[in-house]
């Protein structure tokens, strides 16, 4: 199974993996063969990427952190929360209100309770599937990935059941402060002025307004919405706090909040590749993570997930065809090409745990040339 750009896939290809509609509907299920009909329509649907089956590149079948009938339930109940709350905001200009109904959460706390259900009854569970999404439904969908990050991340330190329920609801909701974002500046396809970054950084405290004043919600819930964009090392928003100051709820969201943010496609911009994203959170950019957590999380993200193709080294490019969990960073590759470019018939499997001499050079479909320095988390 590889993952490719819908305009790359070609009838008669098998998708490996369903195509969801932003709902949490299956528009194509995992198997279909792709039809012209099918392609136009996916590409019309605004669906950029998906994965195939192709037999020459026969990988491990990647599983999800959760099923999709969960990842379903999570999508319907947030749906119906920004649905009811978008009749409380303002719609254009400057303008911010914040809602005048209360947010029911009832159908909310079920669905993440399945997610610690699942999540715990795989206590191994790594993260080896790169999410799908439409990049026009980022917010929304957004609020899903962390949710369950986050709730992977926190059982992975050790968080019982209970907590770890209170921890994945404050994940799901941690940017409902955007809801009262004017919809202009929250989906403009480009860099936000200095008056709006302005704008769009009060969605923290506006979170923060808007779960304090929900009755049966917990303070931390309205801490993550508050201080998810506080950095360890300080010079974070909105209060430029630091280190242990920041709520441990806050400091894990904060690290599968900017994982999320820099690996999903946007209107504006191709997602980084995991590998490439995990190197600059542990590089350039690990002063904002507190540093046990963000090991933990490197621990449970393979850097290249089953499906990615890739380059070695030495030339030859192939798909990565599994994952040991215990050296994530040395997946298995199905090698299709030899350092030449020439196809080999048939393929062979090369486990980079074996090859100490061997190392993945980037991702065979490329780099997305963009600096990772300009990305706004």
């Amino acid at each position: 199974m590889r993952r490719l750009r819908v305009v790359e896939a070609k009838p008669g290809n098998r998708l490996g993996q369903s195509v969801m509609a932003e709902d949490g509907r299956v528009l194509l299920p995992a198997g279909a063969e792709l039809t012209e009909v099918y392609l136009r329509s996916l590409s019309a649907y605004g669906i950029e990427t998906i994965y195939v089956i192709d037999p020459p590149a026969a990988t491990d079948q990647p599983m999800p952190l959760v099923s999709p009938e969960t990842r379903h339930d999570l999508v319907g109940e947030m749906r119906r929360a920004m649905d009811e709350l978008s009749v409380s905001y303002a719609e254009s200009g400057h303008g911010i209100q914040l809602p005048r109904l209360p947010l029911k959460t009832a159908g909310m706390k079920r669905a993440v309770d399945r997610v610690v259900s699942e999540v715990l009854a795989n206590p191994k569970a790594v993260v080896t599937l790169h999410e799908l999404r439409q990049a026009d439904e980022y917010t929304m969908l957004h609020s899903i990935e962390v949710c369950i990050l986050t709730t992977l991340l926190g059982s992975v330190v050790g968080m019982g059941r209970s907590e770890l329920a209170g921890l994945s609801l404050a994940a799901l909701l941690h940017d409902i402060g955007k809801m009262a974002i004017p919809r202009a500046i929250l989906n403009k396809p480009g860099r936000h002025d200095q008056e709006e970054t302005a704008v769009m950084q009060r969605h923290t405290s506006l979170g923060w307004t808007i779960l304090r004043s929900q009755a049966g919600l917990s303070e931390e819930l309205a801490l993550v919405a508050l201080q998810h964009h506080e950095r360890f090392g300080g010079g974070g928003y909105p209060l430029g706090l630091c280190r242990e100051r920041i709520h441990q709820y806050a400091r894990l969201c904060t690290v599968t909040d900017v994982y999320d943010a820099m690996t999903a496609d946007r209107v504006y911009r191709k997602g980084f590749p995991p590998a490439e994203a995990l190197a600059t959170m542990t590089g350039s950019m690990k002063e904002a993570f507190d540093p046990q957590l963000l090991s933990c999380f490197v621990e449970c993200v393979a850097p290249y997930p089953t499906g990615t193709p890739v380059e070695l080294t030495d030339g030859r490019r192939g798909i990565v065809s599994g994952i040991d969990q215990a050296r994530l960073d040395r997946p298995r590759v199905r090698v299709l090409q030899d350092r030449w470019g020439r196809p080999l018939d048939p393929p062979y499997e090369l486990d980079l745990a074996e090859e100490p001499c061997l190392g993945v050079v980037r991702e065979g479909t490329g780099l997305t040339g963009q600096s990772l320095a300009d990305l706004p988390i």
